[in-house]
């Protein structure tokens, strides 16, 4: 089996120091650069291997799952060996507890809560996407933990702060090191953990009494065995409450500033407002352009830009034998972009996921793929349409300033502000 080459140093010097200089000046532009000179498979450098192909990319989030590893946690510090197969435990304890019909029965609360942010913002300026993180991550909290939710945003806001400085840092020391970034993000997910241990002892003692997603949760783990204990079940938890804070308020801002970018799908949108905003026994009625304008969005400006892997065994892929310990990165926001994979790929065409559109669900990457693609997925879409609905069924809007993708730890407008203006009632 032939070995896989390197991709091509650039003029500023030798294979690693060159592509990964180019790859922190720009991030984004270096992996399409890298997709449209050098195929669906290229080698950064001797360790981790680009994947500019979806076929290619669902076999590797898909068939090789369970050897296509994550091999760092929430803190970004190593996972040990021991626990990183254990992953399918998990995806057990959430999948349930976010399946659709699951979340269509808390809809209205949800709806509550996006009308009563909207309401609530006045008329003044926001960043975009601080503008939807308290309504992201309040809605994460109440779905999870009810009224034991109310400090858990902030604490979240806070981990999620010290993150940056150790996530997505080619240039940080290793986990190891206790740097003074490394300490602020163990301190903040301490912090957050202790606040999360008390509700769900509770709920672990008298499970009946909770009927909101951690009850589920506790309910799910006792019927498993052998059971998980109460430290992985706050794990689980910790995951989910982070994934659901700034990545749905970063796709929230893209598609807040595609609508003000396409104003006839304001008109479309507020149409279908009523439907989006009903009570629940007729909140399932079909939301195509509203939920068209998020996919779309998320297709464009996919929050999660990256995903990797780490082999844990050799594999082929794409023709090329891969050793154990090699990482792979696909970026989803490279895939959307890939005419290969989608029709007119750069414009903006939310009917492309309505009835009678051409998109392929298959090609789509915004919220991964195969066995551990985001369980969060119809919260995400949920909550993020109520909120779209309540925006422009209640408010009118502004989108100014930079819109350039910022590609960090996730991929949010560089400077996107919103002036929100609420409609009196009546």
């Amino acid at each position: 089996m032939a070995s896989l080459g390197p991709v091509p140093p650039g003029p500023r010097g030798g294979l690693l120091v060159g592509n990964l200089r180019a790859y922190e000046e720009d991030r984004l532009g270096f992996l399409q650069r890298v997709a449209e000179n050098y195929g669906p498979i290229s080698a950064f450098d001797r360790r981790t291997t680009v994947l500019s192909d979806a076929g290619l990319a669902r076999r590797v989030l898909g068939e090789l799952a369970g050897t296509a590893v994550i091999r760092n946690n929430v803190l970004q510090e190593p996972i040990p060996v021991g626990e990183v197969a254990s992953w399918p435990v998990a995806r057990r304890l959430m999948n349930p507890v976010l399946r659709k019909r699951v979340i269509d029965q808390r809809r209205s609360q949800i709806v509550r809560l996006a009308v009563d942010h909207v309401r609530s913002s006045g008329a003044r300026f926001f960043d975009a996407v601080e503008y939807w993180e308290p309504f992201t991550s309040r809605t994460a909290a109440d779905y999870f933990l009810g009224e034991d939710g109310g400090r858990v945003p902030a604490l979240v806001r806070d981990l999620l702060a010290s993150l940056p400085a150790v996530a997505g840092n080619v240039f940080a020391l290793p986990a190891a090191v206790p740097t003074p970034s490394r300490r602020r993000v163990r301190n903040a997910f301490a912090e957050l953990r202790a606040h999360l241990l008390p509700p769900l002892t509770a709920r672990a003692r008298d499970p009946q009494s909770y009927d909101d997603a951690a009850g589920n949760l506790v309910r799910r783990a006792a019927q498993m065995e052998p059971r998980p204990g109460l430290d992985r079940l706050v794990n689980v938890l910790i995951g989910n409450l982070l994934a659901s804070y700034t990545v749905p308020a970063a796709g929230l801002a893209w598609a807040t500033w595609a609508l003000s970018q396409h104003p006839e799908w304001i008109t479309r949108v507020r149409e279908e407002a009523p439907r989006a905003l009903a009570p629940p026994d007729t909140a399932n009625a079909q939301m195509p352009h509203t939920t068209g304008v998020l996919m779309e969005s998320f297709r464009l400006y996919p929050p999660t830009w990256l995903l990797t892997r780490q082999l844990s065994s050799g594999a082929i892929v794409g023709g090329y034998a891969l050793p154990a310990g090699q990482t792979i990165m696909t970026s989803p926001f490279v895939l959307h972009r890939d005419p290969a994979n989608f029709d007119d790929p750069q414009s903006f065409a939310p009917e492309r996921w309505g009835p009678g559109g051409n998109a392929d669900p298959a090609n789509f990457f915004g919220f991964g793929h195969g066995p551990r693609g985001c369980p969060g997925r119809d919260l995400a879409i949920i909550s993020c349409s109520s909120a779209l609905a309540a925006l422009v069924s209640q408010a009118d809007f502004e989108v100014t300033g930079d819109p350039t993708p910022n590609p960090r730890f996730i991929l949010r407008p560089r400077a996107l502000r919103i002036e929100v203006k609420v409609r009196r009632v009546g």
